[in-house]
């Protein structure tokens, strides 16, 4: 997420990227390494080519469908959800966030600072649900979030459906009724899976690559956010950089003429969402049995692991743990693949 990223620490200005060392011995980064070299010497010249976007917390509901209509007339908005945990059908929505590069509306839902909190009154949830709803499932805004095919669709799914509640875990029968889908014109992810296949892509990453955004994401994730202010600009600035790199990444995937691989990419992803919510059948009593066993076997092959390193004399020189619990045991771990 840091990689290229323009980032403060101390005052000092720093663009974290690769080591030439790294790029000799792997050339397919050398396009990354230029730009955050080229990135750093604009910004340390004072010429950046970012700047953020101006930011609404918690407009009305009459303002909200005013940015929608404005959004209509536009190439593509963006949209993006934070939430607080990683399971999409079982996490409470937070935030939802949407616009374009230069003006980003944020509705909070759930304060991170207070779960009682409400930022919007009983008496103008209706309109809120109605001018969300009217944005995401019957307007034309070209809908384009990063991951909004699988995570953001599921968990706009599940808004819609509880409209605010919380999840009642295990019961999962209520998984299977039918669920309205938010619009989405194209899942920015697929594009950078197509434009550069081998490299990350995670919006930090490709944020970092394509536009000169400051190190956003630099000090927690959006789940791990101390405070709502925080959380806030955290998911305006996803908004924002997503818009920033649509085009370039579109001109990549025009150039590699891979667009029936986008569509076909789309169509998997639909599939595998489909897959997630009807879920899979586990016996638990044969998993455990099933766990416990590939421990055993995990534990006999690390005891055969240290024994042959003792007859060959080689934990000498390894060494060994001088104090805490482990004092006595030795300092390699057959479990560590960089040790092995």
């Amino acid at each position: 997420n840091h990689q290229g990223c323009l980032t403060e620490i101390n005052g000092l200005q720093v663009v974290p990227t690769f080591s030439p060392s790294f790029i000799r011995r792997a050339p397919r980064w050398t396009p990354i390494f230029q730009r955050a070299i080229q990135r750093a010497v604009r910004w340390f010249s004072g010429e950046t080519l970012w700047e953020d976007p101006e930011i609404i917390i918690n407009p009305s509901p009459e303002h909200i469908m005013h940015f929608m209509r404005e959004l209509e007339g536009q190439r593509f908005a963006c949209y993006d959800t934070e939430t607080d945990g990683l399971e999409a059908l079982l996490c409470n929505l937070r935030t939802i966030q949407f616009g374009n590069a230069k003006k980003v509306m944020v509705v909070a839902i759930r304060s991170v600072e207070d779960s009682t909190r409400q930022y919007y009154a009983h008496n103008m949830q209706d309109a809120l649900w109605a001018a969300i709803r009217w944005g995401f499932l019957e307007s034309n805004i070209k809908w384009i979030g990063h991951n909004a095919g699988k995570y953001d669709r599921q968990v706009m799914e599940e808004a819609f459906f509880r409209g605010g509640r919380e999840p009642i875990l295990g019961d999962v029968s209520r998984l299977l009724e039918p669920r309205e889908t938010p619009r989405l014109s194209v899942d920015s992810l697929l594009l950078h899976r197509v434009a550069d296949p081998e490299l990350p892509h995670s919006l930090g990453f490709v944020g970092g690559y394509y536009s000169d955004v400051h190190n956003w994401k630099a000090d927690h994730t959006a789940t791990t956010a101390r405070t709502d202010a925080e959380l806030w600009k955290y998911g305006a600035l996803d908004v924002a950089v997503n818009a920033r790199i649509v085009p370039p990444l579109a001109q990549r995937v025009r150039e590699k003429q891979q667009g029936l691989v986008m569509e076909w990419d789309a169509k998997m992803v639909n599939v595998c969402v489909g897959m997630h919510r009807i879920g899979i059948r586990v016996d638990q009593t044969v998993a455990k049995a099933h766990r416990k066993r590939l421990f055993e076997i995990e534990d006999m092959y690390e005891d055969l692991v240290m024994q042959r390193l003792v007859l060959l004399g080689r934990l000498a020189k390894v060494g060994y743990h001088s104090k805490g619990s482990k004092k006595g045991q030795p300092l390699f771990n057959p479990r560590s693949g960089d040790q092995v």
